[in-house]
């Protein structure tokens, strides 16, 4: 085989080398070390590694004289993380030039230094914005550094002339190519990443946007359910102790808990309407007549008007305003049926149905939980939904309702 057919090999193995050695860069990237500088450090020595790993498979030209692609894995290295990663791959390069030898072993460290400052000028040109990475600049770069590596090589023994003049013209034109392509390929990677973590500061500045708004939301409609208790003392923790319930029920309907906080914070208010209505009438400890009755029944309505303009992601009009709806259309203000009425507020309406039996009352005591166990078990799938009122017994028989209700809801 022919001098030029071995070079001609010893070019393609070495462009291998460089297109693979890019393609591990990639993959430094990906470790993701917040401190800047130890990430440099991190990328240096694995420069460092890879410079040294193509200098023990080069070629050898001649004893003590190889050919390899270090210059490319040193300049673009150097060019993308900057002088602290081009100082460590330095210091790890060199060691392992020094123990390969040879005569050219002056040569050789001079060709590890070259590429190392040259990429660094580059970068610090790159950092400063006096130029920008461009493909002609980066390919500029290659030439630089590989002409200079050509020039070097005149401080060879005499002998190796001829070998080198095989190896100058594609080693001037073939890697200052495989640079650039190696520096695209770091350069897209490394913008792909920080676009990625990026995105994940961003979601996680909104997730904690997020969850700071919901507890001021949270906050917000406590403080007006508790201006409606004051207002009717007898009824004072209903809402809270409905949307505990409600919530649980949900849980453990295996409901979303973006769909759990709508129940919940609808729950907390359902009864927001009542605001309206005389304090006389809500207080009054004995029977009240139909008009009074009446008015009472009108609280879903106005409560849902009250928060009309009010863009909720969640069905929180619905739940106030059908939480006294029935399947059957027994109930009020809309006599809906069992499709119009929404799944939330049918939780709601089963726990507040449970709650009020359970719970004093100016007009009556609180009744035992069993009451209103056989009132729901009764009206199941008639007037309640079927799959609330089963999985709210089923919380019941599994715990008494006192610790239930003593639970936080959120």
């Amino acid at each position: 085989m022919s001098d030029s057919t071995v070079i001609i090999l010893e070019i393609v193995k070495g462009s291998a080398q460089i297109l693979a050695v890019a393609y591990l860069f990639t993959l430094i990237f990906r470790v993701n070390i917040a401190n800047q500088k130890r990430r440099d450090f991190f990328h240096g020595v694995t420069y460092g590694l890879l410079a040294s790993l193509a200098m023990v498979s080069a070629f050898v030209a001649q004893e003590g004289i190889i050919f390899d692609a270090c210059t490319v894995i040193i300049g673009i290295g150097s060019a993308i993380s900057g002088p602290i990663a081009a100082v460590t791959t330095v210091g790890i390069a060199i060691p392992t030039r020094v123990a390969i030898g040879g005569p050219g072993l002056n040569v050789g460290i001079i060709n590890i230094l070259i590429p190392a400052i040259a990429g660094s000028i580059f970068w610090a040109l790159v950092i400063t914005k006096r130029i920008l990475p461009r493909r002609i600049n980066v390919w500029v770069l290659g030439v630089i550094i590989h002409t200079l590596a050509l020039i070097s090589f005149f401080l060879l023994p005499f002998q190796a002339k001829d070998t080198l003049s095989l190896i100058a013209v594609p080693f001037l034109i073939v890697f200052p190519l495989l640079g650039l392509g190696a520096y695209q390929m770091l350069i897209s990677e490394r913008e792909r990443l920080e676009t990625v973590n990026e995105n994940i500061r961003l979601t996680k500045s909104r997730d904690t946007a997020l969850k700071d708004l919901t507890e001021s939301l949270k906050n917000t409609i406590e403080a007006i359910a508790l201006t409606v208790e004051k207002r009717d003392p007898y009824t004072s923790g209903h809402q809270k102790n409905v949307a505990v319930l409600a919530r649980k029920i949900g849980m453990e309907m295996g409901l979303p808990e973006h769909q759990l906080l709508g129940i919940w914070l609808g729950a907390v208010i359902h009864d927001i309407g009542k605001i309206y209505m005389p304090a006389e009438i809500l207080n009054r400890p004995g029977k009240l007549t139909d008009e009074e009755f009446g008015l009472i029944k009108l609280h879903p309505k106005i409560g849902a008007e009250i928060v009309e303009h009010i863009e909720f992601p969640w069905p929180i009009k619905e739940i106030i305003s059908q939480h006294h709806e029935r399947l059957n259309r027994s109930g009020y203000p809309n006599a809906l049926k069992d499709e119009e009425i929404v799944l939330e507020a049918k939780i709601v309406a089963v726990a507040d149905v449970v709650e009020a039996i359970t719970s004093h009352r100016p007009y009556r005591p609180a009744l035992d939980v069993e009451v209103a166990i056989e009132e729901l078990s009764s009206g199941r799938g008639i007037i309640y939904d079927e799959r609330a009122v089963d999985t709210c017994l089923k919380i019941i028989e599994n715990d008494t309702l006192e610790n239930i209700l003593l639970q936080d809801g959120l």
